[in-house]
């Protein structure tokens, strides 16, 4: 893309660093929004999964010792840290979740802006690349709703960048260092084993000038990459563990509650659903393009979508193999082929819809690194340039102010994209109270009331928390005194408890200086 005497110009001091300082002009910028998306007048609810480690992580109950969830294994650890760090500099834990999806936000869009200028050795079209996918809705959909999502997507995010930067004139050490990425991957999130997978693609199968030898030698060092990863993991874990070592070596060999069929022949009959993938593949589409919001309801019209879709991918697989043969770079047919695939293997992933947003969290990014596949190749003039620029930022433009107005329905009727999921009454377990989410709620309470040596609530007030663990979570973060007048008892049988008190004790418990509800007041009689 661009002229060749500045490709071929040495890379001055003075260049470095100016590339150093925009990347990290991007990083910074990449942070504060996510901060400012995930503040509690922004957020519209906390995660199921992370408001469970928020709870389990503020009320005590998580400790470094404590066994992971191996659906997550490592993913706790950095929370623990995170909420520590957070509490140092006189934060709540809650503080902690937002600070480390800030930092791995603007590390992913770093990457590709380093990425991006990398390659095309144009600052505007890197920062146009890190815009385009950080106001995807599917990424601003995780960044309004504290998704963890944010965080284990970053290893996959180096891992393409790795591909991206390298695949052309690939190292046997760059798989190794492949192969620990998708270690990371792996061990953030069992969804990243769709990434492990990409650093044996490319050895085994990629076309390009490497015998059969190099190849395995490649296969080889991704897998010991792989292997040390995962082993280096397992060493820690053995370390900090409070359970003996065979139990926790027991515990990580333990297969993770998973919705994905328990035999062969149930297995085989969800493979062989060629409707029902089609089917989860334009629910996919619907919410990464209409965000829940789309006219149609027809189910033939999402299974034609999602045909649609996979029809525009071998386009494009067929039409980058083409343009790899004639260039000699491979790179636009690595991510197309990798894109296709990664769609297929994930519309077997079928559980709660909305969830399909989530899931496909890499379509922004494969798009992006296929824009700067081609631009890299492209022989553009000036004219030709600054028009792409001019599409890529009425995409962004669009993209930041529809992802907006989403934000701003889901805040004003309380809705999350599980409350009416394409069309169908399903329960919203995600609801939020009517001043906004539950962290701003129980926040503003503590603002509002700096005397208070505990907050007091009748049951009935946070009955939902039973089984919403943003209710719970939020409270455990903002208001770690706190009571609930109910017997003991009666909440016992939550998954995560709040503090209880017996209404009948509540008059020798408490002593004058407690913030009590109305609800509360009228419970005591007071």
């Amino acid at each position: 893309m661009p002229n060749e005497s500045n490709v071929n110009a040495p890379a001055s001091r003075d260049c470095r660093l100016g590339h150093k300082g925009f990347v990290a002009c991007v990083s910074l910028v990449a942070f504060l929004l996510q901060w400012l998306a995930t503040s509690p007048k922004w957020l519209v609810h906390v995660n199921w999964d992370a408001a469970s480690y928020l709870h389990q992580i503020a009320a005590g109950n998580l400790r470094w010792s404590s066994p992971t969830w191996t659906a997550h294994a490592g993913l706790q650890y950095l929370y623990l840290g995170a909420c520590g760090l957070a509490r140092l500099l006189g934060g709540t834990c809650a503080d902690g979740f937002r600070l480390l999806a800030g930092v791995f936000f603007a590390a992913s869009a770093a990457a590709l802006a380093h990425t991006a200028l990398a390659l095309l050795r144009s600052r505007i079209f890197a920062a146009l690349v890190a815009a385009f996918w950080a106001t995807a809705f599917g990424t601003q959909f995780l960044t309004f709703t504290l998704e963890d999502n944010i965080v284990f997507i970053f290893p996959g995010v180096l891992l393409l960048c790795l591909f991206a930067l390298r695949l052309n004139d690939w190292r046997v050490r760059d798989s190794f260092f492949a192969g620990l990425l998708a270690a990371a991957a792996v061990l953030l999130s069992l969804q990243g084993v769709l990434y492990a997978c990409l650093p044996f693609f490319f050895a085994l199968l990629v076309p390009r000038q490497a015998r059969l030898p190099r190849r395995v030698l490649d296969g080889v060092a991704a897998a010991a990459g792989l292997v040390l990863g995962i082993a280096g993991f397992v060493v820690f874990f053995l370390a900090v563990s409070s359970l003996p070592w065979r139990q926790s070596l027991a515990h990580l060999a333990a297969r993770p509650t998973s919705t994905f069929p328990q035999t062969g022949a149930a297995l085989a009959a969800q493979v062989l659903d060629m409707r029902a993938s089609l089917r989860t593949i334009g629910i996919a589409t619907s919410l990464h393009v209409f965000q829940n919001r789309r006219p149609w309801d027809a189910p033939s019209f999402l299974v034609g979508t999602g045909a649609l879709v996979l029809l525009v991918q071998v386009v494009i697989v067929a039409a980058a193999a083409l343009w790899a043969r004639r260039a000699r770079l491979w790179d636009a047919f690595f991510f197309a082929v990798a894109f296709l695939g990664m769609t297929v293997l994930t519309s077997l992933y079928r559980d709660v819809e909305y969830a399909y947003l989530k899931r496909t969290d890499f379509v922004p990014l494969f798009v992006a690194l296929l824009l700067v596949s081609f631009l890299k190749v492209a022989s553009l003039s000036t004219r030709g340039q600054r028009l792409v620029a001019a599409m890529v930022g009425l995409v962004i433009f669009g993209q930041l102010g529809s992802g907006l107005v989403w934000r701003a329905h889901e805040a004003a009727t309380h809705q999350t994209l599980d409350a009416a999921v394409l069309g169908r009454a399903v329960p919203g377990y995600h609801g939020v109270p009517a001043k906004g989410s539950f962290l701003r709620n129980f926040r503003d309470l503590r603002a509002a009331n700096p005397g208070a040596c505990a907050f007091v609530f009748d049951f009935p007030e946070v009955q939902h928390g039973r089984w919403n663990p943003d209710l719970t979570g939020s409270i455990w973060s903002e208001l770690p005194r706190h009571y609930v007048l109910v017997a003991p008892a009666e909440m016992s049988r939550w998954p995560r408890r709040l503090e209880a008190l017996d209404p009948g004790q509540a008059q020798s418990r408490l002593s004058g200086c407690e913030w009590l509800s109305e609800a509360a007041k009228k419970r005591l009689g007071r």
